[in-house]
C-alpha cells in the first residue's frame, strides 16, 4: 500500500513569485509544501488488547499534558462498547520519499518578500510554511 501526506501546505500568489525585475504580472503561482510518501504493509489490527494498545498511544501523543484521559480500558464500559467499531493499522515501512518545496531556488530576496506576505495574509497554512521558508533560506 501507499500512503501519502502532504501537510504546511500553501498557494503562492504569482505577483509573490516573481523575481526581482520581473514584472509581478509575469510571475509563476505556485505552492509550498511537505509531502511524504510510504510504501508499506498494512496489517488491520481486530485484537480489542492490540486496539486498546494503539489508542493509549495515540492519546498519550495527543491529549494535552495533564490530560485525565490518557489510557482506554476493558473496564470502562464506553470504551469496551466503541470499541468493535474501531479498526487499528499497523504499517510496515518499506521505503520512504519526501520533497520539501519552500522556495530554495529562489533569491534571498525573493524568499524574503514572500515570507512578509505570508505573515500578511495569515491564512491557513501561511504562518507554518512561512517558518519553514524562513528556516530553510540561505544569504545568496
Amino acid at each position: 500500500m501507499v500512503l501519502a501526506v502532504i501537510a504546511d501546505y500553501t498557494y503562492i500568489e504569482a505577483a509573490w513569485d516573481a523575481e526581482d525585475g520581473v514584472p509581478p504580472e509575469h510571475g509563476v503561482p505556485t505552492s509550498y509544501y511537505t509531502g511524504v510518501q510510504l510504501r508499506c504493509r498494512a496489517e488491520i489490527v481486530v485484537d480489542p488488547a492490540e486496539k486498546f494498545a494503539i489508542l493509549a498511544a495515540q492519546l498519550r501523543h495527543l491529549e494535552p499534558e495533564g490530560s485525565l484521559r490518557v489510557t482506554p480500558s476493558a473496564e470502562v464500559e464506553t470504551d469496551r462498547r466503541l470499541l468493535p467499531g474501531i479498526r487499528g493499522l499497523r504499517l510496515s515501512i518499506e521505503s520512504v520519499q519526501a520533497k520539501l518545496k519552500y522556495g530554495g531556488n529562489k533569491s534571498a530576496v525573493t524568499r524574503a518578500r514572500i515570507a512578509d506576505q505570508l505573515a500578511s495574509r495569515d491564512g491557513p497554512g501561511d504562518l507554518a510554511v512561512r517558518s519553514h521558508l524562513l528556516r530553510r533560506s540561505r544569504p545568496d
